[in-house]
C-alpha cells in the first residue's frame, strides 16, 4: 500500500494539539500583542496565520503506510521523523470515533507498542479510515500465527444471551474469530456508577473556590443570611442540597457519555473494549498483556454491592485511563455477586467464584484503630489550643471518630491469602474502600516479610509484596497479619523463587 496522508478532519486535532502543547507562548502572545495597542489587530491577524500555516504544512508532511509486515509513520517539520512499527510489536489498540467522524467512517486509532518511553510507546493516526485498524488486526494476527507452532486454544463457556450477561456471542470479533465471552452493562448499574463516583466531591470542593476567585461567596453569603432571616436552615439546607445535586447530575452525564453502551468481549487471545455516546472507544487488549486483575469497591458502592473490575497492564495504553499505573478498566460496574461469574470467562485470572478470605481479628483492628487514633489527635490538640466552642468540640469528636472507624475498617478486612499453585489474592482496605487483587507468582517482582521485637511476642508479622504494574513496579504492605498467614505467602512465593 502507498503512503497515504490523514482525513482532513485531522487538522482540527492538530490545530487543537498545536494549542494544547504551546499555550503559554499563546498567552504570551496575546498579552504582548494588547499592549502593543494599535498593532493589535494586525499582530492577531499574524498570529492566527502562523497557526494556520504551521497546522496545514504539520498535515501535509504527516504519512502512514501499511505493508506486509510493519506499519511506518513519517512527520514533523524541521526534526523529521520515520517509525517503522513491525506488527508483532503492537500490544493494543485503542479507537475512539467522535460522533462527527462516525457519518463519515472515520475514526482515532492509537497504536501501543509496550516501548519503555511512554512518548514513544504510543502511535497515534488521528483521523483514518476505519478499515485501517481492521487491515492492521488482520495483518498483525497472520504474522503472529506465521510465529506461532500452535496456537491457544480457548475454552468455551455457555450462559444465558442477554444484556448485563456473560454470553456466547455469534458475531466475530478481531482476527475473525468468534466471541467466547461478551458482557455488556446494564444502564441502571451505570446510573449507579455515576451517582456514587467519589470525584463529584472534587468537583463540588472545585467549585466551591471558583466562587470564592469570583467573589461569589460573599454574593451567596448575603442572599443565604437573607434567606436565613426569612426562612430559616431549612432555605441554605436546600441552596447546599441543590448544589449538591447539581454536580452529582454533572459527574453522571459524564459517565453516561463515557460508558453508555459499554461492551467488554473476549475473541481467542484477545479482550476488546468498547463504550461511549458523544465518542465511542474501543480498546484491543491481548491477554498476555495482564499482569493483574483488581475487583475495586468504594465505600458507597459497597452500600449498593457494587463493584468496578481493573486490569492492570504490562503497558498502558494513552487513553481512557491511568498510563503511568497500567490501569485499564474492563467492566466500569456489575453487581458484586456476579463480579466472578461474568469476569472468569474474559479473564481466567479471576476464579469462577468469590474466594474465602479470612478476616482480620479484634486485635488486628485495635493496632490499626491506635496508629490512626495517633495521627489524628495532633490536629485536634492544636485546634483545641486556638479553638473553642461546642461546635469545634463536636466536629474534633467526629474527626476521631471517622479515623478511628477507618482503622478498624482496615484491619478487618485487610488479608491475604494464596488462591491456587501459581496464583495469590491480596485484600486491603484504604478510605473505606476495599480493593481485592489477583496476581500470579511471575508478576511479583519482591516480597519482604519482617516483625518488630514487639510483634514477635503477638505472632504478627507485616508483609510487603511488589508487584508489577504497567511499567513500574507498586510495592502493597499488609499489616499486622498473622505470622503463620504471612508466612505461608512468603513460603509460598520463595519455593518458586
Amino acid at each position: 500500500m502507498p503512503a497515504k496522508h490523514l482525513s482532513p478532519f485531522a487538522l482540527v486535532f492538530e490545530l487543537g494539539k498545536l494549542i494544547k502543547g504551546s499555550w503559554p507562548a499563546l498567552f504570551a502572545f496575546v498579552i504582548g500583542a494588547r499592549r502593543a495597542q494599535g498593532n493589535f489587530f494586525w499582530i492577531l491577524i499574524a498570529g492566527i496565520v502562523l497557526v494556520t500555516v504551521l497546522t496545514l504544512v504539520s498535515y501535509w508532511m504527516t504519512t502512514y503506510q501499511i505493508l506486509d509486515r510493519e506499519l511506518i509513520l513519517r512527520k514533523g517539520i524541521i526534526n523529521r521523523q520515520e517509525r517503522h512499527v513491525p506488527y508483532d510489536r503492537i500490544q493494543n489498540l485503542e479507537r475512539r470515533q467522535w460522533f462527527f467522524l462516525e457519518p463519515f467512517k472515520l475514526e482515532s486509532l492509537s497504536i501501543d507498542t509496550g516501548a519503555s518511553d511512554v512518548k514513544k510507546s504510543a502511535l497515534v493516526l488521528s483521523a483514518v479510515p476505519e478499515s485501517v485498524a481492521e487491515t492492521i488486526e488482520k495483518l498483525r494476527h497472520q504474522v503472529l500465527t506465521d510465529e506461532k507452532s500452535t496456537d491457544e486454544v480457548t475454552p468455551t463457556e455457555s450462559v444465558s444471551n442477554e444484556t448485563g450477561q456473560a454470553t456466547i456471542s455469534p458475531k466475530e470479533g478481531v482476527h475473525g474469530q468468534v466471541a467466547t465471552a461478551k458482557y455488556q452493562v446494564k444502564v441502571g448499574d451505570l446510573v449507579l456508577y455515576g451517582i456514587t463516583d467519589t470525584p463529584w466531591l472534587a468537583s463540588f470542593a472545585a467549585i466551591w473556590a471558583l466562587s470564592s476567585e469570583l467573589h461569589l461567596g460573599d454574593q451567596i453569603g448575603r442572599y443565604g443570611n437573607e434567606a436565613a432571616l426569612k426562612y430559616g436552615l431549612v432555605a441554605i439546607a436546600g441552596i447546599l442540597i441543590f448544589v449538591l445535586l447539581a454536580v452529582m447530575a454533572f459527574n453522571l452525564v459524564k459517565v453516561v457519555l463515557r460508558y453508555y453502551g459499554y461492551t467488554v468481549a473476549r475473541q481467542g487471545d484477545n479482550l476488546t473494549m468498547k463504550g461511549g455516546l458523544l465518542k465511542t472507544d474501543t480498546i484491543h487488549v491481548t491477554l498476555k498483556r495482564i499482569q493483574a486483575v483488581e475487583i475495586g469497591q468504594s465505600f458507597l458502592r459497597r452500600l449498593l454491592r457494587l463493584v468496578t473490575v481493573n486490569l492492570l497492564l504490562i503497558k498502558a495504553n494513552e487513553g481512557k485511563e491511568n498510563a503511568a499505573s497500567g490501569s485499564t478498566v474492563l467492566i466500569p460496574v456489575v453487581p458484586q455477586g456476579r463480579a466472578y461469574q461474568v469476569g472468569h470467562p474474559l479473564v481466567h485470572l479471576l476464579p469462577e467464584q468469590a474466594p474465602k478470605l479470612e478476616y482480620g481479628d479484634a486485635y488486628a483492628c485495635w493496632l490499626r484503630i491506635r496508629n490512626g487514633l495517633i495521627w489524628a489527635v495532633i490536629p485536634v490538640i492544636a485546634v483545641a489550643f486556638f479553638y473553642h466552642g461546642l461546635w469545634w468540640g463536636l466536629a474534633s469528636a467526629l474527626w476521631l471518630l471517622g479515623w478511628g472507624f477507618n482503622g478498624f475498617y482496615a484491619g478487618h478486612y485487610t488479608t491475604t491469602a494464596q488462591l491456587n499453585e501459581e496464583e495469590i489474592v491480596l485484600r486491603r482496605a484504604r478510605l473505606l474502600g476495599i480493593g481485592t487483587t489477583f496476581v500470579g507468582w511471575h508478576e511479583i517482582q519482591s516480597m519482604n516479610l519482617r516483625q518488630s521485637i514487639w510483634m514477635k511476642k503477638r505472632q504478627r508479622a507485616h508483609i510487603s509484596i511488589a508487584v508489577r504494574q504497567g511499567g513500574s513496579v507498586t510495592t502493597r504492605e499488609y499489616k499486622y497479619l498473622p505470622l503463620s498467614q504471612a508466612q505461608a505467602i512468603f513460603d509460598w512465593y520463595r519455593d518458586f523463587a
